[in-house]
């Protein structure tokens, strides 16, 4: 006799590419994603030491996302961040508008 096979994983929502599936099937906006506010409602969109760095923003046609990146903890320096904007056409737009509002780099150069 056949051991029954696992039972499925849950299934997270079908979200946009320009959202975040949450573990609670709600689809939230990419930079809701680590903007320290539980939007999800479970905090699958806090996980510890998560950052809006290093990931890719997908254009979404009407929307404006607001990114915001506070100083790094001590531990963490040298601190790089990427952040990759795409419009990967169709619904997501062709273009990508980026306005920087303030941008300060402090330190010391030895």
């Amino acid at each position: 006799m056949g051991l029954a096979p696992p039972p499925p994983a849950a299934a997270l929502p079908a979200c946009r590419i320009s959202e975040f599936p949450c573990k609670t099937n709600k689809c939230i906006r990419l930079d809701h994603y680590c903007d320290g506010k539980d939007d999800c409602g479970d905090k699958s969109d806090e996980p510890p030491h998560c950052t809006v760095c290093n990931r890719t923003y997908y254009g979404d046609v009407g929307k404006t996302y607001e990114l915001s990146l506070g100083k790094p903890a001590l531990d963490r320096i040298p601190y790089n961040c990427h952040l990759t904007f795409t419009a990967s056409g169709h619904t997501h737009g062709e273009l990508i508008q980026v306005s920087v509002v303030l941008f300060n780099l402090c330190g010391r150069l030895d």
